[in-house]
């Protein structure tokens, strides 16, 4: 029927719209993965240079 095709239509359009979000989403969590890293590295010399100080 017309009803059953539109929904596979619009099955397939999620499915489509769902693997971009994905494929987006993947450069983002490597990214905030980089920064969170960047900023215990910093964190950690911030602590050492306030341990030397003292």
């Amino acid at each position: 029927t017309i009803y059953e095709s539109e929904l596979l239509e619009y099955d397939a359009e999620k499915r489509l719209e769902s693997s971009e979000f994905h494929a987006r989403l993947e450069p983002t969590s490597e990214l905030f993965a980089s920064i969170s890293a960047c900023f215990w590295e910093l964190e950690a010399i911030w602590r050492s240079s306030a341990d030397q100080e003292a």
